[in-house]
């Protein structure tokens, strides 16, 4: 379900994103993509999710070739 909800609202995340670039006086296209995406491992206090594929928003940024910042929307 949270799939679903997630593809409809691609379109919106990269208006939402171009949105709050041009305030900043940033010019990028933006596009926003659902997908499958390879991640290192990541531990926290109390958890720790694999390395491996997850299922990802990615909201790419221009060129999308800066650094990157993710988290997890939802365990598998």
């Amino acid at each position: 379900e949270a799939q679903v909800v997630l593809e409809q609202l691609l379109p919106q995340l990269e208006t939402t994103a171009e949105d709050v670039l041009r305030e900043r006086g940033e010019d990028h296209a933006t596009v926003a993509l659902l997908g499958l995406e390879e991640y290192p491992t990541r531990d926290y206090d109390s958890f720790c999710f694999p390395a491996r594929e997850y299922l990802s928003v990615r909201v790419c940024i221009g060129d999308a070739e800066g650094n990157n910042w993710w988290s997890c929307v939802f365990p598998p």
